[in-house]
Order: C-alpha cells, then sequence, then structure tokens
C-alpha cells in the first residue's frame, strides 16, 4: 500500500491580530440568535442499564490512562483513484488486539477537521468492549493530506469523495460484506446518515453524536449566492475573503465560553497531538467546503422524503448548548426518521466525546447499551407533531 504525502514540520499560523471582520460580527450575530438555551443537567438515572458495571469499568479504565492512549489497529491507505485526489487514511482496529471475542463491527465517523487519533480513546473503549472499530481521516484531514490553497485548509469540491472513501475502506476491510454499526460525530453524523442510507441490509444500528443536518450560519440564501460567486471567480480552494481567524497559540488557549467543550483537557488533547505531528492541524473551511455543505444539507438532511427512507435503529445525542450546528434543524428533520431515540445533554457543548467525564459516562452507557439491544425493544418514533419535551424522558434507564 502506497504511504500518505510527507506532513508540514510546524503548523502554518495566521494573522495574531483577532479583530472581527464585518463576516465575523455576522456570524456571530447569527449565532446568538440561533443558539441553543442552555438547561440544567438532570442527573440521569442508569441504574436499570443492563452490564451498568462493566460498561463504567470500561469507561474508567479509558480514562485512567487516555492521555496515553494510542491507536494499535493498523492503517488502511488508499491511493489516489477515481474521485481522490489524495491518499486517504483509514485506520481497523480489531478486538482480537486486546484478547477481546469480536462481538460485532463498527464504522466510526469524525467531524469536520478531525482525524483518527483524536478517537483513540473512544475507539480503545470500544475494542475492549469486544467491537472491531474502523475510522478514517476524511479526504483533505488529518494524514489524508490537504486539498486547499494551503495546508490549514479542508476543502472539498463535492462530497461524493468522502462517500467513496467510505465505501473503499468498507471494501477493503470487508466490513462490507457483514453487519455493522455506524456512530458519526458533527459533520460525521452527516456521513453517517449516508451509509445507513446506501449500505440499508448492513447497517444494523445508527447513532448520531451532535449532527451536522445543517451547519449554524447566516441566512441559507445568503450562503450559497456569496459562495456560488467567489467559487465562481476562481476562490473555491481558499479561505472565504474579509475573515480572520486566530492564530495557532490563539486557539490552544482554553476559554470557559468556548463552542466545543467545557473540560479544559480534553481540549488541549488534540493540540499536543499537533505539538507532534504538526500536519494533523486545519483550522477552517474552504469556500468550496462551504458551498458543497449547505447544497449536500439541502438536498438530504433537509429532505424529509431522503430521511424517511433511512430504517436503521437510530440513537440521536443532543448537546443543549450546541453553537456548531443547527440544533433546530436537527430536532425538526430527526423526526423524518423510522426508527429514531434521543437522548439530551442539556449543558453539553458540541463534542460530546470531548465534554466532561460525567457527560462521557453517561453517553457511553447510553451508546453501549443501545449497540446491544435487541431490535424489538426499540420503541417507535416520535410523530412529527411531537413536541420536544416529550421525547426528552427518552433516555435509557431515565423512566
Amino acid at each position: 500500500m502506497s504511504m500518505p504525502p510527507d506532513l508540514p514540520d510546524e503548523p502554518i499560523t495566521g494573522d495574531e491580530s483577532v479583530e472581527q471582520s464585518p463576516l465575523d460580527k455576522l456570524l456571530e450575530e447569527s449565532e446568538i440568535y440561533t443558539r441553543t438555551v442552555p438547561r440544567p443537567e438532570a442527573a440521569p438515572n442508569l441504574t436499570d442499564i443492563d452490564g451498568l458495571s462493566e460498561i463504567l469499568g470500561l469507561f474508567d479504565e479509558a480514562e485512567a490512562d487516555g492521555a496515553e492512549k494510542r491507536l494499535l489497529g493498523e492503517d488502511v491507505i488508499i491511493s489516489p483513484e477515481r474521485y481522490l485526489e489524495a491518499p486517504v487514511r483509514g485506520h481497523h482496529w480489531r478486538a482480537i488486539t486486546k484478547g477481546v471475542e469480536t462481538k460485532g463491527q463498527i464504522l466510526l465517523l469524525p467531524g469536520f477537521t478531525e482525524f483518527c487519533e483524536k478517537y483513540a480513546s473512544v475507539a480503545d473503549l470500544l475494542v475492549s468492549a469486544g467491537y472491531d472499530v474502523l475510522m478514517l481521516d476524511w479526504p483533505g484531514q488529518g494524514r489524508s493530506g490537504h486539498l486547499g490553497s494551503d495546508p490549514l485548509i479542508v476543502h472539498s469540491d463535492n462530497f461524493e469523495i468522502h462517500r467513496y472513501a467510505v465505501m473503499r475502506l468498507l471494501q477493503e476491510t470487508k466490513m462490507d460484506q457483514a453487519p455493522f454499526h455506524v456512530i458519526g460525530h458533527s459533520m460525521g453524523g452527516y456521513f453517517a446518515l449516508h451509509v445507513a442510507q446506501r449500505y440499508a441490509r448492513n447497517v444494523q444500528k445508527l447513532v448520531l453524536c451532535s449532527p451536522m443536518f445543517l451547519p449554524k450560519s447566516p441566512p441559507l440564501w445568503l450562503v450559497k449566492l456569496l459562495t456560488t460567486v467567489l467559487v465562481g471567480i476562481g476562490r473555491g480552494r481558499h479561505h472565504p475573503p474579509f475573515r480572520t481567524y486566530p492564530d495557532f497559540d490563539y486557539m490552544r488557549r482554553f476559554r470557559l465560553n468556548n463552542p466545543l467543550t467545557r473540560d479544559l483537557e480534553n481540549y488541549e488533547r488534540p493540540f499536543k497531538l499537533y505539538d507532534h505531528v504538526p500536519g494533523l492541524f486545519r483550522t477552517s473551511p474552504s469556500v468550496g467546503w462551504i458551498k458543497t455543505a449547505f447544497e449536500e444539507c439541502e438536498k438530504y438532511t433537509l429532505n424529509p422524503v431522503w430521511l424517511s427512507d433511512i430504517s436503521a435503529s437510530t440513537l440521536l445525542c443532543l448537546p443543549g448548548d450546541e453553537r456548531v450546528v443547527d440544533s433546530a434543524a436537527t430536532i425538526s428533520m430527526v423526526a423524518h426518521l423510522k426508527q429514531c431515540r434521543t437522548v439530551h445533554f442539556h449543558e453539553a457543548r458540541h463534542e460530546l466525546f470531548a465534554e466532561l467525564p460525567e457527560i462521557r459516562r453517561r453517553l457511553t452507557a447510553n451508546i453501549l447499551t443501545f449497540l446491544e439491544e435487541d431490535e424489538h425493544v426499540i420503541p417507535s418514533p416520535p410523530t412529527i407533531s411531537q413536541q420536544i419535551d416529550d421525547i426528552e424522558e427518552g433516555d435509557f434507564g431515565e423512566r
């Protein structure tokens, strides 16, 4: 197998100035008016979950040495071909490497700018629970190279390259020849829906964590107009104009009001990885990626007919203090899925897998229980007209 391209030695930092541009102010104003209002976190009652002590034991083990966790599986490299401009790196970690008998397979799909190493602790926990885990660095992210005008930009002209990359990795690992589960975070949640739709006979359970049904943004028509014009004049692989980006040192400093997580250690963990492998660092989407993302969301995740074709039993994990994706769009559209259960984490932020320990513990218990639950136990989905308060108590063991 061919190896991914060499990584740059150091991250490229932007202008040290963090003064807001007009576009920054527009985006911030939009965020203020659409942000979900945090609600008090109710202490979960998980005592009725079968095997809870074993689940929490796995969680505590992963927590004990999470900072030192390493990927112990094998890289799978897909060489450039057809849709792929650069090699795509996947990582396949089998349960047998830890002396555990395999009881299922999981496709783990990271989010925007993320990479396999960031999910080492999550993957280790899933492998310890008996699952073979396949994950990937999306095209343009991590060790799968970069496609933008500079190494800090994540670019895409068409999300079909992402779907194609998943297909090729499933073929290379032969996971497409047997049943498997899918777990997707943020942008990975968006593509998890596509996998569930394309591999309907394979996908048993679908877990969506803070999924991207629609990114937070100014009005959709304005985004489409601006990006179409910019792509038309050849700026598709570049940063959006008039928008400033903080430099590396600024970004790595934990701030209480950051939109990702309330956990200092987990916020800083990726930056420690960047110190060792600077080429993993990405900061922002290109104009082309933004255009593609909004067009795709409009075509698929905002399409009730397309969503209603997905039959996999689904667990939706939603943070209450969501500032990255449009949670209102998610709540509205997920009602069109045939089988979906919703678990709310009222004060949590976007990166649930990197949140405070009590959130991660509850998330772990819900996900592992859901994966091992018999199909007939899954409750019927709420009707489209059902109020959100009616489904907030759908958490495992909380009734």
